[in-house]
């Protein structure tokens, strides 16, 4: 395996470093790792119905970073 220096090969935003992950040859579409279409959530409290999200839409490709943040009891990890 032939390897670069970085100063020879600037990284793009998609690209990813690693012998086993390259950027995708745009000749050859892969498909997503995620897909999620039209996910909602929401949750029945005293005060009625609390909508969190509806028609959330996400697609990850491969060598792809994606980050959940929020304040600290938003939910996030919640099911």
């Amino acid at each position: 395996m032939k390897q670069t220096s970085p100063a020879a090969d600037p990284p793009s935003f998609n690209t990813v470093q690693g012998p086993e992950l390259r950027a995708q040859d745009s000749a050859s579409p892969t498909p997503p790792i995620i897909q999620v279409s039209a996910l909602g959530k929401s949750y029945k409290t005293a005060r009625g119905e609390l909508t969190l999200f509806r028609d959330l839409s996400l697609t990850v490709q491969p060598g792809e970073m994606v980050a959940i943040v929020g304040q600290s009891g938003a939910g996030k990890s919640t099911p």
